[in-house]
């Protein structure tokens, strides 16, 4: 037991970082990270990212257009629309167009559960990645 709780307390200190003015370092925070950590540590963790995220990034950045920000939030609080909408200070029918324009675009199927749950995963080792570079 105590050879688990050194290595929760050793990927905290890893994953702790200063958001707000605020230290976090609680272990419940990042407790899913450890996985995304360990990927990202590896030699080539661009590999488990889906690849329509980089058109997408690529896309907003020519288009001056905020669809990463929005698929990236929509995955995040678990594909809530509400939420969603809420967080990114836009009305729900904006989100709803933004989301039915990425499908038009680039084919992407967020609704499909596989889809879904491999969008999720690499936000997430993204931000690990964007974290520790």
């Amino acid at each position: 037991m105590f050879h688990f709780n050194y290595k929760q307390a050793l990927l905290t200190a890893k994953l702790a970082s200063k958001e707000d003015g605020n230290y976090l370092g609680v272990y419940r925070n990042y407790a899913p990270m450890q996985m995304f950590l360990a990927l990202a540590e590896t030699d080539s963790p661009e590999a488990y990212i889906h690849p329509v995220l980089d058109q997408i990034r690529q896309y907003d950045h020519l288009h001056k257009t905020e669809y990463y920000k929005t698929l990236r939030l929509f995955c995040l609080t678990m594909q809530n629309k509400d939420s969603t909408s809420i967080q990114l200070a836009i009305h729900r029918n904006t989100l709803l167009y933004r989301l039915n324009r990425m499908r038009d675009l680039f084919n992407v199927t967020y609704e499909d559960e596989q889809t879904a749950l491999h969008l999720l995963v690499s936000f997430l080792l993204i931000d690990i990645m964007e974290r520790f570079s």
